[in-house]
């Protein structure tokens, strides 16, 4: 009944590395918000 498991090769992602993913995509989300309002000022 577990043989699906055995066809994910890939380890499970760690909270640590799940929760740094998720920081960097804000951060990114934020550098870009203020890159694009940079854009409009003088």
């Amino acid at each position: 009944m577990a043989r699906h498991r055995k066809s994910s090769k890939k380890p499970a992602i760690s909270p640590a590395v799940a929760r740094l993913m998720a920081v960097a995509g804000w951060a990114f989300r934020i550098a870009w918000v203020i890159y694009a309002l940079s854009q409009h000022l003088p």
